[in-house]
C-alpha cells in the first residue's frame, strides 16, 4: 500500500512540476481557437482511438501472463490504466508493470509477470525499430538513399537481430520455452498498436490544421516514432521529447512549426496523462 502511494505522490507531483513549467499556453489557446469541422473530426478520431489503444495493451498483457494469472479483459484493462500511474516517473517507464501486479488480487509469481510485461515491452520496441528503418533510411538519405539501399540496411540489422537469439535463448531459456506458442500474438498485438498510434499522430496533426499527404506519412510518421523510442526518457517529460522530434521530423513536410510541438503535446496529454488519470480513479479503492 505504502509503494502506491508513493507511485501516486511521484507522479502527480512530477506532472504539476510540467504543467508548471510549460511556457507555451499561449500559443496552444491561440491554436484552439483556430479549429474548425476538419479540426475537430480528426480530434474526436484521436479520442475514439484512444479506448482501443489500451484495449489492444490489454489483450496482449492478458497474453503474456494467462499461464500464470487468467483474467478478464475487463481486469487486465483496469490493470493497464494503473500500470500508467508506475510508468510515469520511471525511465522508459520500467515501473508499469510491477505497478500492474500490485493491482491483481493474489499474484504469483509476481517477477515472472514482470519479466513476461518486460518482454512485451521490447518486441512492441522491435515493432517499431523494424517499422521504421527502411523510412528512417528515405527520411535521412533523401534522393541519394533508394529503396534498394534501404532495404539492404533493413536486412542486414535483422540478421544481426536473429543471431543474437543462440545467446538470448543460452541465458533465458526458461523465458524461450514459456513464450515460444504465444510470441506471435504478441507481435500481433504490438503491430496493432502502432499501427493505431501511429495514425493517431497522423489525425491530430490534422486536427492542428497540418495536411500530410499519405506519401509523405508513410516515410515520416515510422521515422517520428523510430526516433523517440531510441531516446531515453520519463513518459512524464515526454512532451518536450516528443515536441522536440515531431518539429524536427515534420517541418520538412510543412511552415506550421508551432503546430507540429502542440500536436505531439495533446497526444502526450491522451495517451500519457489521461490513462494515468483514470487509473488513479478506478483504483483509489485499493489503496
Amino acid at each position: 500500500m505504502a509503494l502506491k502511494w508513493v507511485m501516486l505522490i511521484a507522479a502527480y507531483g512530477y506532472l504539476i512540476w510540467r504543467m508548471a513549467t510549460y511556457k507555451d499556453y499561449p500559443a496552444l489557446w491561440q491554436q484552439l481557437q483556430t479549429v474548425g469541422g476538419k479540426e475537430c473530426v480528426c480530434l474526436l478520431g484521436v479520442l475514439m482511438l484512444f479506448p482501443l489503444n489500451i484495449l489492444l495493451e490489454a489483450q496482449k498483457w492478458r497474453t503474456l501472463v494467462r499461464d500464470i494469472y487468467p483474467m478478464s479483459l475487463a481486469e487486465a484493462q483496469r490493470q493497464v490504466y494503473g500500470g500508467m500511474v508506475g510508468a510515469f516517473v520511471t525511465p522508459y517507464r520500467a515501473g508499469e508493470y510491477p505497478a500492474r501486479t500490485l493491482l491483481m488480487k493474489q499474484p504469483k509469481d509476481w517477477k515472472k509477470m514482470v519479466g513476461l510485461g518486460v518482454y512485451g515491452s521490447v518486441v512492441l520496441t522491435m515493432v517499431i525499430l523494424g517499422a521504421g528503418i527502411v523510412p528512417m533510411c528515405l527520411f535521412f538519405g533523401g534522393e541519394q538513399m533508394t529503396a534498394i539501399h534501404s532495404v539492404g540496411v533493413a536486412v542486414g540489422l535483422m540478421v544481426l537481430f536473429v543471431a543474437m537469439f543462440p545467446l538470448l535463448k543460452r541465458f533465458c531459456p526458461y523465458l524461450f520455452e514459456m513464450l515460444s506458442g504465444k510470441t506471435w500474438a504478441v507481435v500481433g498485438w504490438s503491430l496493432l498498436r502502432y499501427l493505431v498510434f501511429s495514425l493517431q499522430m497522423y489525425l491530430m496533426l490534422g486536427a492542428v490544421g497540418v495536411d500530410l499527404p499519405i506519401s509523405e506519412a508513410v516515410v515520416a510518421l515510422p521515422t517520428y516514432y523510430f526516433l523517440i523510442t531510441l531516446t531515453p526518457n520519463m513518459p512524464a517529460a515526454d512532451a518536450g521529447i516528443k515536441g522536440s522530434w515531431s518539429v524536427f521530423v515534420f517541418s520538412r513536410y510543412t511552415q506550421v512549426v508551432p503546430s507540429l510541438a502542440i500536436a505531439a503535446i495533446l497526444l502526450w496529454l491522451i495517451n500519457s496523462v489521461f490513462p494515468m488519470l483514470v487509473g488513479t480513479f478506478n483504483n483509489m479503492r485499493k489503496l
